[in-house]
């Protein structure tokens, strides 16, 4: 949150029992250090070595000057003249090396400058931690799973409706029937197809919930896991847009679980909303150091990791568990107003998962609305997978030395204080919806729902 161009204090920070890195002093740091860094390998040393140069030069000239005067009396300067040799070959050595470290500043400055990256919070500390905090209330949750049960009554109730006009139209689209079908089989009125290679038993907040609801969501939402985003991740609270929200069901008799995978965005959140089940949890995996962990959250408890980590929904053996799941990104334009987020360049293009993503979407899709020839655009878009390569390269990097595992926020003594804390400051710094997460009117499901109306 931010009060007159500055970044406010997280109202929650006294019950952190985990203290995140700064990322505002952390990019200071990277900022002084590759000034330093500049001044130091381009004035400093290369001034150093053109003095020693200098004087290996003229050390260089007096000992061959010093070598003919021994050669006019070798006999009685044998000696001192071998002496006076291996001095000359070290000189001469030292001379090459200089002249070597003076042709490669270059490299060495950005190799330097990319460990300086490598390591900054957003690539390191934060990167690969899961992050387990406490973001509803009980009785919320509650609220929010009644609101869930009635859209899907209602859904049900559209789809036998809908069923039966489509039985009597002559030409009949196969796909809406599949989907209708699906929502007529238990659980009734929950979509089933809605997540093609990981399909989940969910309910779609932005196109099946009413405004109504969606702001009482939302409210909560911007209180308490939209400050903890930008406390985490160092990323401004109106860069955050939500490219799904969904409400998902696993059931002992139903969808028990979710195969391993990553989400595609940037960010993904998960919080639990009730406790009535047995089993369930997620799992989460680092392969390139041979590790995993599992979270298993309270209720109203969530969960927020990079969207990189992969992870799969352990089963619910007993019961019906609900979640609520957020794919999140981050924008450096708000698609709402069209200005600028004033997110970091840290948290994005300097972020190795931010530019992988990026490249694998974005710059194609910029690529797509260049008004230039297709065969142009083709060839274009087939070479954009060098930079998308080198960047995966780079998280992988970043799989083998960030520091990996479930991290949890608060104290559970500390629940109640912390949200009240939160709840405190999101009321004395009321937001308008131009600084707001943006958490439905961006959602590629609103948006394609919107289309077809």
């Amino acid at each position: 949150m931010t009060q007159n161009g500055k970044v406010a204090p997280f109202a929650g920070e006294e019950f952190l029992a985990y203290i995140p890195p700064s990322h505002i002093r952390a990019s200071r740091t990277i900022v002084a250090s590759s000034v330093i860094l500049f001044v130091i390998i381009f004035y400093v040393i290369p001034r150093y070595i053109k003095n020693q140069k200098q004087s290996t030069d003229t050390n260089v000239k007096e000992n061959e000057e010093t070598r003919k005067s021994f050669q006019e009396n070798r006999k009685e300067s044998e000696d001192v003249f071998h002496s006076s040799e291996s001095e000359q070959n070290k000189e001469t050595d030292m001379k090459e090396l200089l002249e070597l470290f003076f042709i490669f500043p270059k490299a060495l400055y950005a190799i330097l400058i990319f460990s300086l990256i490598l390591f900054s919070p957003q690539n390191h500390e934060t990167a690969r931690r899961i992050f387990q905090s406490p973001m509803l209330r009980p009785h919320e949750c509650k609220t929010i799973i009644e609101m869930a049960e009635s859209v899907a009554t209602r859904k049900y109730r559209e789809a036998i409706a809908t069923k039966n006009e489509l039985e009597n139209q002559y030409f009949k689209n196969m796909d809406d029937i599949h989907h209708i079908d699906k929502l007529l089989q238990w659980p009734e009125g929950w979509s089933k197809d809605r997540h093609g290679s990981y399909p989940t038993t969910d309910l779609n907040l932005a196109t099946d919930f009413d405004q109504k609801s969606k702001r009482y969501i939302q409210t909560v939402l911007d209180a308490r896991v939209s400050p903890l985003l930008e406390r985490i991740y160092g990323i401004t609270q109106e860069a955050i847009r939500a490219d799904d929200m969904f409400l998902v069901r696993y059931d002992g008799n139903g969808q028990q679980h979710l195969a391993r995978h990553r989400d595609g965005t940037i960010i993904s959140i998960n919080i639990l909303l009730n406790g009535d089940f047995e089993g369930g949890g997620t799992k989460f995996f680092l392969t390139e150091q041979l590790q995993e962990d599992v979270a298993r959250p309270r209720i109203g408890e969530g969960i927020i990791h990079n969207s990189v980590i992969e992870h799969e929904g352990l089963a619910t053996t007993k019961g019906t568990r609900y979640i609520l799941v957020g794919f999140l990104n981050v924008d450096r334009m708000d698609s709402r107003t069209g200005k600028s987020t004033n997110v970091g360049i840290f948290s994005t293009f300097f972020c190795f998962h931010w530019m992988s993503h990026f490249l694998s979407n974005r710059v194609p899709e910029f690529i797509s609305t260049l008004n230039i020839h297709e065969f142009a655009k083709q060839i274009l878009i087939d070479f954009s997978f060098v930079p998308k390569i080198i960047s995966k390269q780079f998280n992988t990097v970043v799989d083998s030395l960030a520091p990996f595992g479930v991290v949890k926020l608060v104290q559970e003594d500390n629940y109640e204080k912390y949200l009240d804390a939160l709840d405190r400051s999101y009321e004395a710094n009321t937001r308008g919806s131009k600084d707001s997460s943006n958490w439905f009117e961006g959602n590629r499901n609103d948006l394609m729902h919107k289309g077809r109306k």
